[in-house]
């Protein structure tokens, strides 16, 4: 679902529309919470702190002028609305299709680094849903950081090990 979710956010950010992946970021968290999770307490925690995190630093990136983002409500220095939508539905993928990275802090920070960049490159030059601009490898390397940083944090945050320390465990 989740490659639904990032094929209509970013197709139709491309396009000028961020409502349709919103959307669907919404439609797979409504199912993937009534019917598809077994673990609500992470989920959510991850959900809470992907949105939080991910809008600050995706804007960061583009107040800098190393993103710029097609669609970009609500405000060009700021990461739109598909962006976050692309946050909410990747973040319910951590306990579940991309649970094997869990308890793999260098492998989790390997394949952050490497795989957020290549999906914005994707993004960038086969949709035409992000710019990155020259210098290129600041846009880059900010992703690479950001991604680096962000999948083994976010793995962390909902894992049974630490829910389990806080008492939120369900």
């Amino acid at each position: 679902m989740f490659q639904v979710v990032w094929v209509i956010a970013v197709g139709f950010a491309a396009k000028g529309l961020a409502w349709p992946g919103v959307a669907a970021a919404l439609t797979f968290a409504a199912i993937h919470f009534l019917f598809m999770t077994r673990t609500r307490a992470a989920d959510l925690r991850i959900v809470a702190v992907a949105m939080v995190l991910g809008f600050l630093l995706d804007s960061v990136i583009a107040w800098l002028g190393w993103l710029q983002y097609a669609a970009p409500e609500p405000a060009t220095w700021l990461a739109p609305w598909w962006i976050m939508a692309l946050w909410l539905a990747f973040s319910l993928t951590l306990n579940h299709s991309m649970s094997w990275l869990q308890g793999k802090p260098a492998l989790a920070i390997a394949f952050g680094a490497i795989g957020g960049p290549l999906v914005f490159y994707f993004a960038s030059h086969f949709w035409g849903a992000v710019v990155v601009p020259d210098p290129a490898w600041r846009g880059y390397g900010a992703l690479a950081v950001e991604w680096a940083l962000m999948t083994p944090l976010l793995l962390y945050v909902g894992s049974s090990a630490l829910l389990r320390r806080t008492g939120a465990l369900t």
